[in-house]
């Protein structure tokens, strides 16, 4: 047995250990994301928050406001502690009416919640915490003095800022400066504080937030009844796979052996050597006079089609349905090699190339069809595949959903696109996840504690997520690659070029492409006067219009002289938050803000190799001498 496969084995024992104990066990049976109080009532509550020195680097800004809006208006709580007295009027209001208190805040657990965290921990008596990234989606559990809590963070479940959801209602925010400036007219917190009619503006303020989100949580549970789902979970992805599941009958649900009895081939771990993400490439750094396409909901559009849903068994020749290992051949001329390859290690380990030469690895069915038909690959020798029946399970959810987007405004338009293309993520959700929870005292075995000086035990557990089929995400993102190349190669033949590839987008000139408005149709994004791509998600652009747009992914947004400065090699110095996981692997719980350094943004080696004015695909020897 490879290596592979006896990590799959010890994570199998260890998942069978876990089901063996009371809280492996409750964490297994019940919700996914451990986001459900399972048959109990809850009293909605909204949570928002105004600090003093919120941009203050080193150390944590001091409360001044908290606003909590609930079913009958909104309170108000002033002073340091003001989180905290806003939460425990929601606990005790809640408690009166028999019930647990569901708390939201939007991005909470990246920043509201953590006011009220070193509290919270030494009041409850159980508890446990949901994080995902750096921020805690959840926290739930019970307080010493029986007091039932369940934090929320919306972040996932509305993912976008509260001013774009308020635009989206026609219920702005209201103006405020994020931090002090010098002279008369600041509406800075600091400065609000100090005086009663700024204190006045200061709470309208805050409520107003709190408006914007109660008003949304309202508004997405009304859509979500719709398909079929019932309350609110944490997550709109959560949402969108219920959905899906909820109509399927228990035989159209599909299955795929991941490895829970010894001799059972991990069919689904082996399915990710074929998953890749989207194709992000820069094919020419300058580009003058192009038009930037997308492909209208390339995900969604990838799901209308029959998508492989119920495991078959292995089989010796490329199934219509499934994923192939085997070696392939791109020849070196080709200008957009077809099939994708990951860097096994060093500095750009994970990291998606398009090469030309011979290599063996696993692929797409679909994909690597495409490129054999398209004379972009052929297989030299030893398939070894996986084939899957095909089903349209997708297909009802990406329709209704389209239909509803089309026809909707407002937020309600907002909220469709957004559920539309979360779905995708579902399919490839991580089977190992990480439980954190208070030291009650008790045996916890298995369990390490996170950071010296805090109660709290942390453990990984390893499950098989419902909605989890990776063969059917590796499908929907192959069909986008394949979609967009197809367009490339038409704009290719017709005397264009290609400058940039981003999953969905390309951007192109000399060659005028169709649009249109249905799934899968272009659509014309910009019209652009001049242009540089320096990498994969960092570029800048302007429009014939004078409209410049800068992106840079992981960095705050530049000015045009400071993209020109990060391209040629400055550092970029900015401010973040803390993440709560490197908080409180610190030991800290408290917020704080914390100065990055990054030098360079540009990547090391390119997807492509310069070649002139232009660029050419990598050779497979080439990446793997590194050069």
């Amino acid at each position: 047995m490879g290596d592979r496969g006896a990590d799959l084995h010890r994570r199998d024992r260890r998942r069978a250990e876990l089901a063996d104990d009371e809280a492996g066990a409750a964490f297994l049976a019940g919700n996914r994301e451990g986001t459900e109080a399972q048959g109990e009532a809850s009293a909605r509550f909204v949570l928002d928050i105004e600090t003093e020195g919120f941009g203050e680097v080193g150390g944590a800004p001091r409360q001044v406001l908290a606003c909590v809006r609930w079913q009958g208006g909104c309170e108000a709580f002033w002073g340091s502690r003001a989180t905290v007295a806003g939460l425990r009027w929601a606990l005790r209001k809640a408690e009166a009416e028999g019930k647990r208190a569901q708390v939201w805040a939007h991005y909470g657990g990246g920043f509201d919640f953590r006011f009220a965290l070193p509290w919270l921990l030494k009041k409850a008596r159980k508890a446990r915490i949901v994080t995902v990234g750096s921020i805690v989606l959840q926290a739930i559990g019970e307080f010493k003095s029986g007091e039932r809590f369940d934090l929320r963070d919306s972040i996932r479940l509305l993912p976008a800022g509260l001013g774009e959801i308020g635009a989206a209602m026609d219920l702005p925010k209201l103006g405020q400066d994020m931090q002090h400036r010098k002279g008369r007219g600041c509406r800075c917190v600091r400065c609000e504080a100090k005086s009663a009619a700024g204190r006045k503006r200061l709470r309208a303020y805050c409520e107003r937030d709190c408006e914007i989100l109660w008003q949304a949580l309202a508004k997405a549970e009304r859509q979500l009844a719709k398909v079929g789902v019932e309350g609110l979970r944490t997550t709109l992805a959560s949402c969108a796979a219920y959905s899906v599941r909820s109509r399927l009958a228990p035989e159209e649900q599909g299955y795929t052996p991941h490895g829970e009895r010894r001799g059972v081939a991990d069919v689904d771990g082996e399915a990710e050597r074929a998953n890749f993400g989207g194709r992000v490439e820069v094919i020419r750094e300058h580009a003058a006079d192009t038009a930037s396409w997308d492909i209208r909901s390339a995900y969604v559009h990838a799901m209308l089609a029959p998508l492989p849903w119920r495991y078959k068994g292995p089989c010796r020749d490329l199934p219509a349905h499934g994923f192939a290992v085997c070696d392939v051949e791109v020849p070196e001329d080709t200008y957009l090699p077809a099939l994708p390859w990951r860097s096994p290690g060093g500095p750009d380990a994970g990291r998606i190339y398009f090469p030309t030469g011979r290599w063996r690895g696993a692929f797409a069915a679909e994909e690597l069809r495409a490129a054999i038909d398209t004379g972009a690959a052929r297989i030299n020798r030893g398939v070894s595949a996986h084939a899957w029946e095909p089903s349209t399970a997708l297909r009802d959810f990406a329709e209704r959903g389209w239909a509803e987007r089309r026809a909707a405004v407002g937020f309600d338009r907002f909220f469709w696109k957004r559920i539309l293309v979360s779905l995708y993520g579902k399919t490839v959700e991580q089977r190992e996840k990480e439980m954190i929870c208070v030291d009650d005292g008790r045996s916890m075995a298995g369990y390490t504690r996170v950071a010296r000086g805090l109660p709290l035990m942390a453990r990984p557990v390893y499950y098989q997520p419902k909605f989890r089929n990776v063969i059917v995400g590796a499908s929907i993102t192959a069909r986008t690659r394949v979609a967009l190349r197809a367009w490339a190669l038409r704009v290719l033949a017709e005397g264009g070029r290609i400058y940039y590839f981003d999953t969905d987008n390309l951007v192109t000139s000399g060659a005028e492409l169709p649009t249109g408005d249905e799934l899968g149709d272009l659509d014309c994004q910009a019209r652009i006067a001049s242009a540089r791509f320096v990498a994969p998600k960092c570029y800048t652009y302007t429009t014939h219009e004078g409209k410049i747009v800068t992106r840079a992914k992981g960095l705050p947004s530049l000015s045009p002289e400071a993209f020109a400065a990060m391209a040629a090699g400055d550092p970029v110095r900015f401010e973040r938050s803390e993440g709560i996981r490197e908080s409180m692997r610190n030991g800290r719980t408290k917020y704080r803000r914390v100065e990055v350094t990054r030098s360079r943004h540009v990547e090391r080696r390119g997807k492509r190799a310069p070649d002139g004015e232009g660029t050419r695909p990598w050779t497979i020897s080439e990446l793997l001498d590194g050069r």
